[in-house]
């Protein structure tokens, strides 16, 4: 006997149709696909970020490692050669800001030019600049006119002695036994006992390259302030790579020429600095509106100014995300030079 089947609508419940299938499937990728993208997407959010905070972290870093040697340094004219004399012929004028790398090259045409700018070259300062690569970025956001160039800055300064590493400018202002009347050689702690003195212990530093040394040091003859023969200097190169360094290097005249870091010993400060931009607060016009000072409107109209012995100096970072995106971070100080003459010299 052949039995006979019948379809029900529980026997046709029992499995999924193929276009209920393909809906399903259709579903689950579309979901698949937006939480994917949903995460990439994230991914590459979180990535910028960081990016971001790293270039605004390293960025301030190096400002305030700059900001440390402008904070103790002057305009001055130092003798940087052998023994100190009176012939202010040899002296050298600090700080020297140049563009481009070569030393005395003023940042725009008709603009200041460095003094002492073959000195400087013959000292080794000249050097190949590295190129600025968002270049058409920062001229639209400081809204330069068509065809205005941006140019490398880099800086030489001259700083106070520390032969004995105390974080005090080393002084001349004693004579021998602690007499008074200054003598020539500055009041050191080498022993680190906490007391300055001229005695044997106090002058010579087991290290050579820290105690009393003649040739390195040239005191200022009306503040007794002892001044550092190393001329320090910021510049940034193009490092490994293609990648920007901002550099912090010394001209210590004892450095051997077989040094491999000879003339100079090099310390990379940060890296992803794409423009080092220095200029001269005299030669700006800062203004702020009068309601903005302290005290309200100044009644005689006067400006705030910039004092004239200042630095304007801007970093400018550039770093790549994975996407090949560049992120930029700008970070800027106006930094006063304490020491020495109040204005910068003009350029002869």
């Amino acid at each position: 006997m052949t039995r006979i089947q019948h379809d029900s609508p529980r026997g046709r419940r029992a499995g999924l149709t193929l276009i209920e299938v393909m809906i399903a499937v259709t579903i689950v990728s579309t979901l698949t696909a937006w939480v994917v993208g949903a995460t990439r997407d994230m991914g590459r959010i979180t990535e910028a970020n960081a990016l971001d905070v790293r270039l605004a972290r390293e960025g301030r870093e190096a400002l305030a490692r700059l900001r440390a040697d402008l904070q103790r340094a002057g305009i001055r004219r130092v003798d940087m050669e052998g023994v100190q004399d009176d012939d202010p012929a040899d002296d050298l004028h600090f700080p020297h800001v140049y563009y481009d790398g070569v030393p005395g090259r003023a940042r725009r045409s008709g603009g200041r030019e460095g003094l002492d700018a073959p000195a400087f070259q013959s000292r080794g300062h000249e050097h190949a600049p590295a190129p600025i690569l968002g270049e058409e970025a920062y001229a639209a956001a400081l809204g330069l006119e068509p065809g205005e160039t941006l140019r490398q800055a880099s800086l030489i300064l001259a700083l106070p002695a520390d032969q004995d590493l105390d974080g005090r400018p080393d002084m001349d202002v004693l004579g021998p036994g602690g007499t008074a009347g200054p003598d020539g050689i500055p009041e050191l702690d080498c022993n680190g006992d906490g007391r300055l003195s001229q005695v044997t212990s106090d002058l010579v530093h087991p290290d050579l390259f820290k105690g009393l040394d003649e040739q390195r040091v040239a005191i200022d003859p009306l503040t007794r302030l002892v001044w550092s023969r190393n001329e320090v200097a910021w510049i940034v190169r193009e490092g490994p790579g293609g990648q920007r360094e901002l550099v912090r290097r010394i001209r210590d005249q004892r450095v051997a020429p077989s040094d491999p870091q000879y003339p100079f010993r090099v310390e990379v400060i940060a890296r992803d600095i794409d423009w080092l931009d220095i200029k001269y607060a005299e030669d700006l016009q800062f203004w702020d509106r009068p309601e903005d000072l302290e005290g309200g409107a100044d009644p005689s109209g006067a400006d705030a100014l910039v004092p004239a012995n200042a630095l304007v100096v801007t970093l400018w970072m550039r770093g790549l995300d994975r996407q090949g995106h560049p992120h930029h971070f700008r970070t800027e100080a106006i930094v006063r030079l304490p020491l020495g003459e109040q204005r910068f010299p003009e350029a002869d």
